[in-house]
């Protein structure tokens, strides 16, 4: 026979799975995972699908093949040489830190995000430090542009240098302090060296939305090559009069962005 706090508890229970079920009489019960189990998939895949490690290799496969091509079209020029990447999922793998998210019924927020970044503990994208430590033996410098807040240098630094890459120092580094938009950083290499090639997971580590309409599908193909990451991105932003049609449920807004042939 249950106790009485026990009768108690169980009735209470009961009560609230009651009031959920009672459409229009109460608020739908909260499900905090609903926008994390979002990424669920994404994330699963980039984790453990051996096509996505072969993916990431291919495309620093295919960067060596670029830098190869560009090092010869760029011959002219007098300055120092250089490849300017992305961080996150480019360099660093951050799936764990979804993977909390998701196993936590979390979103994204600054706090967790900045807890993760002082771990220091990210793991590196599979054909990453291969196609660095080639490309520095090669003699050319190293720029990473990344939209890390600032203050989460130290710690990057210290993720970088765990794993020996090249470069990876205060000089080189150039996180976020202002702007997330990298033109500026971009800029602040090119005074210096020649950008020969760009390497990043969106289009934004090539240029900004604004600028691709300008550049040649030429130009992108020959000076970017861009890593797979289907966790974060562009793509998942939802307008704020589709989310106020869907009652802030941003799994049900993802849903009505969805392309369907009829």
């Amino acid at each position: 026979m249950m106790n009485t706090t026990a009768k108690i508890f169980t009735l209470i229970s009961l009560t609230f799975l009651g009031a959920c079920n009672q459409v229009g009489e109460v608020p739908p019960c909260p499900d905090p995972a609903s926008n994390s189990d979002a990424i669920l998939f994404s994330t699963l895949w980039l984790q453990t699908a051996q096509e996505a490690e072969l993916a990431r290799k291919q495309a620093f496969s295919l960067a060596k093949a670029k830098l190869t091509i560009n090092q010869l079209l760029f011959s002219g020029d007098e300055r120092p040489k250089a490849v300017v990447l992305d961080l996150d999922e480019t360099v660093l793998d951050n799936s764990p830190y979804e993977a909390r998210l998701i196993k936590n019924g979390e979103s994204f927020k600054p706090e967790t995000w900045n807890a993760w970044v002082a771990e220091a503990n990210a793991d590196l994208i599979p054909g990453a430090k291969d196609f660095l430590m080639q490309t520095d033996k090669n003699g050319l410098e190293i720029f990473y542009i990344s939209n890390r807040d600032h203050n989460g240098l130290g710690a990057t630094l210290q993720n970088l240098k765990a794993h020996g890459l090249p470069n990876a120092d205060s000089t080189h580094v150039l996180l976020k302090r202002e702007s997330s938009d990298k033109t500026a950083r971009r800029q602040q290499v090119e005074e210096t060296h020649q950008i020969i090639l760009l390497i990043g997971d969106q289009m934004g580590d090539f240029a900004e939305q604004a600028q691709l309409s300008d550049i040649s599908e030429d130009s992108l193909h020959r000076h970017f090559v861009l890593i797979p990451n289907p966790m974060y991105g562009a793509f998942t932003k939802i307008n704020d009069s589709l989310l106020e049609a869907q009652n802030g449920n941003k799994l049900r807004a993802w849903k009505q962005k969805l392309i369907l042939k009829e």
